[in-house]
């Protein structure tokens, strides 16, 4: 009994933190929010080139000196769910690519064999989580990554063969 107890109060004492911070199921962890506040302007990403198997690059626009080093681009494609690409780990240039002073960024690609039908790409809180999965949204696809990771800027596109 004793056991159970310090367990419990253990878990209710971590989850407080969390509501507090106003974390409820479904909305954005607190960095997510805080990270899209960082600019009140029109911040875009796009993807410039893609080696199959290789990297995915692209540049980053309309932000301020040094805010790069507050935010990283996530990868995402759409099979069946929108997948974390390449990779659901938190390693720069292969969970999410790292933003220079120039706004450009650089990502492994890897090629599994099942092309992917659209590729979505997202400026976000350098400390944001980025879910292995997600389910697309019921009236755009991509209504799902916006509303979970509240990304400054979120750019979809066709899926480009080999990715």
């Amino acid at each position: 009994m004793r056991r159970r107890m310090v367990v419990w109060l253990g878990l209710f004492l971590v989850s407080i933190p969390a509501a507090a911070a106003g974390e409820g199921p479904g909305e954005a962890p607190a960095e997510v929010r805080d990270g899209a506040a960082l600019a009140d302007r029109s911040v875009e990403i796009q993807m410039t080139e893609l080696e199959s198997g290789r990297w995915l690059r692209g540049t980053v626009s309309g932000l301020a000196a040094g805010e790069e080093e507050k935010l990283k681009v996530l990868v995402y494609v759409l099979t069946d769910k929108w997948y974390v690409h390449p990779e659901a780990v938190a390693t720069p240039g292969l969970g999410f690519a790292e933003i220079d002073a120039t706004g450009r960024w650089e990502i492994r690609s890897v090629w599994r064999g099942h092309q992917a039908t659209r590729l979505a790409l997202l400026v976000v809180a350098r400390a944001a989580w980025a879910p292995p999965t997600l389910e697309p949204g019921e009236i755009r696809p991509e209504d799902s990554l916006r509303s979970r990771l509240a990304p400054l800027a979120l750019s979809v596109l066709e899926a480009p063969a080999g990715i």
